[in-house]
C-alpha cells in the first residue's frame, strides 16, 4: 500500500502531542482561532446592530421627547440588566408584552448611542 510504510500501518499522530507541529504551525493555529473568534465577535455585533436599526422584531420602546426608540428586552436584560430592570421592571412576564418607556434625563442623542 502506497504511504503505509514497511509493516502495511499507517503512522498515527495525535495532534496535540509533542511531534504533532511545528512551533510555527501552532503559532499559526492560535492565530487563526483569534482571528476567527475575532470574525465572529464583529459579525454578532453587526447582526444585533441590524436588528436595532431595522426595528425587528422589537419589543420595547424608549420615549424622549416626541423622539421613539425601539429596542429588544432580551438584548437590553443580556448586555446591561441594571437598565433593564430598571426600566422595564423586575418580572418575567414584561418579557412577553410590548411596552413604551418615557425617559428622563437622557438626551435623544445619548440614548442612541447607548443603544447602539
Amino acid at each position: 500500500m502506497a504511504g503505509c510504510g514497511e509493516g502495511g500501518a499507517a503512522t498515527v499522530v495525535l495532534l496535540g502531542s509533542s511531534g504533532s507541529c511545528s512551533r510555527g504551525l501552532q503559532r499559526r493555529g492560535l492565530c487563526e482561532r483569534r482571528r476567527l473568534k475575532a470574525t465572529v465577535s464583529e459579525q454578532l455585533c453587526q447582526d444585533l446592530l441590524r436588528l436595532l436599526r431595522e426595528e425587528i422584531h422589537t419589543d420595547i420602546t424608549f420615549s424622549i421627547g416626541y423622539t421613539l426608540f425601539k429596542a429588544h428586552k432580551a438584548i437590553l436584560l443580556a448586555r446591561v440588566p441594571d437598565f433593564y430592570f430598571h426600566t422595564a421592571g423586575e418580572t418575567p412576564d414584561n418579557l412577553a408584552k410590548h411596552e413604551t418607556v418615557a425617559v428622563e434625563n437622557f438626551k435623544a442623542e445619548e440614548l442612541r448611542t447607548f443603544l447602539q
